[in-house]
């Protein structure tokens, strides 16, 4: 492990990034990378209202859902934001309930077949006007003089609220992706240091995320702006079988349906937050949302004998360079479906090597990681990313709920 962790700060260094790593270039969409779905299904474009009767209220992660009969007879499911989502717009556990009359805009399922649609703001039956995802506004009609969160608001914002928040000192704190993963090439710069001042505001602050949106499409079911999604791992570099493995790709197969997480360290960079708790021997970090749980060992000693066993997330070990910088490697991993990549698999040949750094602020963290596989990737596949410190703020445990997370296979 300790030659695994050499060979992180030589891959890792700029000149080695830029002159040693052969690698292809691919800014990664917006979505995460195990994306449960994609937004792109749902037609943003023709928002549908319509009033029902509820007959299925289940708040649960990874999505609040909702089904209702309409006068008509018809039946809809509904889906809003996550659990830790739709409590930022005021939501509580009992805003709806089954048999309470509702009216809501959705945004339907681009096959008209499907009755299927992905809410925007509900009026409740106690008449409550909510957001019920991102980038939506209550009319005024049903606004009742409250205000509303502005398109773009809460957690999709572009306001720099790690200004709000106090700096890290040891990595320990709420953490935020500010800008979403990416490939990087062998003659491209690295991902400029989380709270460098690169980014609107300065000091960890968020690219605006309408830029972002405009080429990966919206959380309100707009579409992406034509050819702004690569195909999934056409830019990377595969072997035979893992092009043939991703040519026969199924989206029943994504792991996200059955409530799997990315594993550390790309389940830092995919939406919502990451809490981060050190400790002597090891840091803990901790997915809103999933639940999910991983931990990186500073001290051999403290590693209980089931984490070496082989599993789907690996063994994850790491040393401090100095206060502000994490090298980590990670072995030990089980063969996995979509293991590298959305619709690429891996192998129990997958290694990662990489290195986490907190900014002089202590209000960013830079990561990058490259990843080995060579029953997968002809080419170590190195990706980066940045989170941006958070205020302190509750931290919610709402698992992920298998048979909620399912429920877009019904429609595909």
């Amino acid at each position: 492990m300790r030659a695994l962790l050499t060979a992180v700060a030589r891959c890792l260094s700029t000149a080695q990034l830029l002159y040693g790593c052969t690698l292809f270039f691919l800014v990664l969409a917006a979505e995460p990378v195990w994306a449960h779905h994609s937004r792109a299904a749902f037609d943003g474009q023709n928002p549908m209202r319509m009033t029902g009767t509820v007959t299925e209220f289940r708040w649960v992660n990874p999505h609040i859902l909702i089904r209702i009969e309409l006068d008509d007879g018809e039946e809809w499911t509904l889906e809003a934001h996550s659990v830790q989502g739709v409590m930022s717009y005021g939501w509580e556990s009992d805003t709806i309930e089954v048999g309470d009359r509702i009216t809501l805009e959705a945004a339907p399922h681009s096959n008209p077949e499907y009755k299927y649609a992905l809410m925007r703001w509900v009026l409740t039956a106690d008449g409550q006007a909510l957001n019920a995802m991102p980038n939506s506004i209550v009319p005024a009609e049903f606004a009742n003089g409250v205000a509303q969160q502005p398109a773009g608001g809460g957690r999709d914002s572009a306001q720099d609220l790690s200004a709000l928040a106090d700096a890290s000192t040891d990595f320990s704190g709420i953490w935020s992706p500010a800008s979403p993963s990416r490939v990087i090439a062998g003659t491209e710069r690295p991902a400029r240091a989380a709270g460098s001042g690169g980014a609107p505001g300065g000091r960890g602050a968020a690219p605006a995320r309408g830029q972002r949106r405009a080429a990966a499409g919206g959380n309100d079911g707009t579409a992406p702006a034509p050819g702004a999604r690569a195909a999934p791992g056409s830019n990377l570099p595969l072997t035979e079988l893992a092009r043939n493995e991703l040519a026969n790709m199924r989206q029943s197969d994504n792991p996200a349906y059955s409530c799997i997480e990315e594993n550390f360290p790309e389940f830092m960079t995919t939406p919502l937050m990451i809490r981060i708790d050190r400790y002597e021997d090891r840091l803990v970090l901790e997915k809103q949302n999933s639940g999910a749980v991983r931990t990186i060992w500073l001290d051999d000693a403290a590693i209980p004998e089931a984490a070496h066993q082989p599993s789907r997330d690996g063994l994850a070990t790491g040393a401090f360079e100095n206060e502000r910088t994490l090298a980590f490697g990670i072995s030990g991993f089980t063969a996995a479906t979509w293991g590298i990549t959305r619709g690429v698999h891996s192998s129990v040949e997958k290694s990662i090597e990489g290195r986490m750094s907190l900014s002089e602020d202590g209000k960013g963290i830079d990561i990058a990681w490259t990843t080995l596989d060579p029953i997968y990737l002809t080419e170590p596949l190195v990706r980066t990313g940045q989170l941006s410190v958070q205020p302190d703020r509750e931290f919610i445990r709402a698992v992920c709920d298998p048979d909620a997370s399912a429920v877009p296979l019904e429609f595909e």
